[in-house]
């Protein structure tokens, strides 16, 4: 049962609570935080709605790399959902430079992840993890 969380011009968020899963997209430029003050209380709602274990699904073919404010604004929601229970993500990216900009934060939040230029793939592996 898909429930959304969250939509609005810079993310959109819903939850699989049949697959145990997030599923966020992450669009355009975000400048500062400002632009997007309800984005951690949006993923702290989500990750309150599954079981520990959870998985991650995140679309980031329409982010724009972000400054460093915003990096550390990524990093901080990562951190919150590694400790609200988080398994694993697949993170769905259109080429490199994005990964790298993703990569940096995602380290400093221990998450466990693979990134992907393929969705299809993306959810097949998220899929292979169930118990």
């Amino acid at each position: 049962m898909f429930k959304q969380i969250a939509s609005n011009s810079y993310y959109d968020i819903t939850v699989d609570t049949e697959k145990n899963r997030i599923h966020l997209t992450i669009k355009g430029f975000w400048q500062t935080k400002n632009l997007v003050p309800h984005y951690i209380d949006d993923l702290g709602e989500a990750a309150g709605l599954l079981k520990p274990g959870f998985s991650l699904l995140a679309d980031l073919t329409r982010m724009v790399p972000p400054t460093h404010e915003v990096c550390d604004l990524h990093c901080e929601a990562q951190k919150l959902l590694v400790k609200s229970g988080h398994a694993r993500s697949a993170e769905i990216v259109k080429d490199f430079l994005l990964m790298n900009a993703v990569d940096d934060y995602s380290a400093a939040a221990k998450m466990t992840r693979r990134v992907f230029y393929d969705p299809g793939l993306a959810e097949i592996w998220l899929d292979s993890f169930k118990k």
